[in-house]
């Protein structure tokens, strides 16, 4: 126990003495997520919002009565003459953010007067817009979708949900829902770029520069060797994941804002997306804390035995860029088809999928304890068996001495 706690030392001051290294692993993830949620979503969700002000709405011929329900919406009609539409034409052609509407003259009138049983044709109106013009196709989709409800209307004979939304799901279920989509995948996938930026060089950096075989002199065993090193290299990948939960965290409350205001730009449901944080325990927090730490490990002994067969640092980075897609793969597909968490017990000993499986039970409320035990013993029992593996690759000379 002497020499792995100096060997699992030696690595923490060489981790923790890098600044460098502490900015790449430990605040540049949770400044990225908190940048991500916090900034680039928000003012994405913004720019649908601004192209609703920002388009113009001309009219021939207005109808009083559409004016009025556009203006409900927001759109508000601006009378033009027909001697100008042929240059409000040209407007739109050069991508102007301007929609044209022709109304039949006596609209309002015809409408009125108007059956299905008549010989006569239904008025119509023209809508002129140009669908490469930023935002437009939004707005006109909207407006097409007013003018349908609109017409609906004239006929109405019930209304649906028209002083409530309907939707019976519940603050802590919208919560869980959301943070079970964008958590694990996040997580998951910066916990594994933290075990790269540390590991590779760990261990591919320390063989490339032959420090690793000096070390090997020294009167252990490479299962010691490789214990101490894990033990202090998942310890610095699992701070890794808590900067990209904290940054993700500290961003929600923006991120939720900005996608209630969008809602109605993007046509969605009434109802709103809600977040706190005090629907979670403090048992959820720390079963979160124990499974991210299982996963860490696991994580830097799968990349570490992938960096040892490398020759140099950057054949090690060529060699887990395939498995990063992999990752990012099984993670999404995780996050579809995940939502309720570990169904069976055989999907817990699914390396990596299964962690993915839980914590997007876990953020939902919908996980056994039993099931998230036995994932994290299969993450402890696949790094135990890594450990073993590693330990054997340290007396390995081909491996070890090829540059």
């Amino acid at each position: 126990m002497n020499r792995l706690s100096v060997i699992a030392k030696k690595e923490l001051h060489r981790f923790f003495k890098d600044w460098r290294m502490i900015i790449i692993t430990l605040v540049f993830p949770g400044v990225m997520l908190f940048f991500i949620y916090a900034i680039v979503v928000p003012n994405v969700f913004s720019l649908l919002n601004n192209s609703r002000s920002q388009t113009v709405f001309y009219a021939i011929n207005p109808s009083a009565t559409a004016s009025a329900v556009l203006s409900s919406m927001e759109m508000e009609l601006t009378a033009v003459t027909e001697q100008q539409a042929e240059f409000i034409k040209n407007e739109i052609a050069g991508k102007s953010n301007i929609i044209l509407i022709v109304f039949p003259l006596d609209f309002d009138l015809r409408i009125a007067t108007y059956s299905l049983y008549n010989n006569g044709d239904a008025p119509e109106i023209l809508i002129y817009y140009n669908s490469l013009t930023s935002g437009i196709a939004e707005q006109y989709g909207k407006l097409i979708m007013v003018f349908n409800e609109w017409e609906s209307s004239m006929a109405n004979m019930f209304d649906i949900n028209k002083n409530t939304s309907g939707d019976l799901a519940k603050d802590q279920d919208r919560t869980g829902f959301l943070l079970s989509i964008m958590l694990p995948v996040f997580l998951l996938l910066f916990i594994f770029y933290g075990a790269m930026a540390i590991v590779i060089g760990t261990i591919t950096g320390e063989k490339e520069k032959g420090t690793l075989s000096a070390v090997l002199i020294i009167p252990m065993s490479t299962r010691e060797l490789a214990a101490g090193k894990l033990l202090a290299l998942g310890f610095e990948t699992f701070l890794c994941g808590i900067s990209g939960l904290l940054g993700i965290l500290f961003s929600l409350h923006r991120l939720v804002g900005s996608i209630n205001a969008a809602l109605p730009s993007l046509q969605m449901s009434d109802s709103e997306f809600a977040f706190d944080i005090s629907y979670y325990s403090f048992f959820d927090f720390l079963s979160l804390l124990f499974i991210l730490l299982s996963i860490a490990y696991f994580i830097v002994i799968f990349v570490s035995i992938v960096s040892i067969f490398a020759r140099n640092v950057r054949e090690a980075q060529m060699l887990l860029s395939p498995i990063i897609l992999a990752v990012i793969s099984i993670s999404l597909l995780g996050a579809v088809y995940g939502n309720d968490g570990i169904n069976a017990w055989y999907y817990c000993v699914i390396p990596f999928y299964s962690t993915i499986l839980l914590l997007n039970g876990l953020f939902s409320h919908n996980y056994l304890f039993s099931y998230m035990i036995l994932t994290m013993l299969s993450n402890v029992l696949y790094s135990l068996i890594g450990v073993e593996i590693l330990s054997r690759l340290f007396k390995n000379e081909k491996i070890l001495f090829s540059r």
